[in-house]
């Protein structure tokens, strides 16, 4: 699979990074969206304006969405507060969300992660492109509603693979892989690490490989209550270091890294509560 990590500007036509023929996990997705929303970051507010010189709110959302998803969004927040769907569960990276300012829907960002979202603010403390929380009482006594635009795909496990006779498995040794928990990915890499979380938000893992010449390895999550477990491969072909993106029901559980051999490489537990 290839993958276009560079916008080309021809004729004020914009190319999504990801082409119709690809089908980018959610984990590169969610990854790519953040990357984008910081190369906005400290852009002055400009009211109409569409460039890293000044830019506001609904032409920020213009351009994320371009960028990332390859979708035109119409330019104003009146139309923009139409599209898509409401929202009516936990929100994901990319919705939009919006706000009542003066009496009517005039206020609008992009949402990230942990009640977190990127928006042009114009006035207050701090303007330009910055980072809030819903839960800041100036923008939990305004949100009016989220609307979602792209659905992100779920989280889909590589299927079992057969083993290959010639799998070096030998060659193994007592540790190639260390991982991370964390709550947050942002930027390429995992913030909030912890052992913690909350139910049904996301967990997202760090696997990285040590110097081998072996590519795959098994995950396996444990269930330490009800003993079942769940198996995917990791393939460290392309990538030395891997992300991946669970969600968990309320409990404890080992997340275990096998070789083919079903020797044990590395193991967390972890509790979701």
């Amino acid at each position: 699979m290839k993958r276009l990590f560079i916008v080309f500007l021809m004729h004020l036509i914009t190319f999504p990074l990801f082409s119709a023929a690809e089908k980018p996990s959610r984990t590169e997705i969610v990854q790519q969206l953040f990357r984008s929303v910081e190369e906005w970051m400290g852009t002055p507010y400009v009211l109409g304006g569409m460039s890293k010189k000044g830019i506001d709110c609904s032409g920020f959302v213009v351009k994320v969405y371009e960028k990332v998803f390859g979708i035109t969004l119409p330019r104003t927040v009146a139309y923009q507060k139409s599209e898509g769907k409401l929202v009516k569960g936990q929100l994901q990276p990319g919705d939009l969300v919006f706000f009542n300012i003066n009496g009517k829907i005039g206020h609008v960002g992009i949402y990230v992660f942990d009640n977190k979202f990127i928006h042009a603010a114009s006035a207050g403390p701090k303007v330009g492109i910055i980072k809030c929380s819903l839960k800041e009482k100036y923008y939990q006594q305004r949100f009016v509603f989220a609307r979602r635009i792209v659905t992100l795909p779920p989280w889909q496990p590589v299927a079992e693979e057969q083993k290959e006779s010639n799998h070096p498995v030998n060659k193994i040794k007592d540790k190639i892989v260390t991982f991370q928990t964390g709550a947050i990915l942002f930027r390429g890499d995992l913030h909030d690490m912890k052992n913690s979380f909350e139910v049904n938000r996301p967990v997202f893992m760090k696997f990285s490989k040590d110097t081998t010449k072996y590519n795959r390895v098994k995950l396996v999550i444990v269930d330490l209550e009800t003993k079942d477990q769940e198996k995917y491969i990791l393939n460290f072909q392309k990538k030395p270091i891997l992300f991946e993106e669970f969600e968990f029901d309320k409990g404890q559980y080992e997340l275990q890294v096998l070789n083919f051999m079903n020797h044990l490489l590395a193991k967390q537990t972890i509790l979701v509560k």
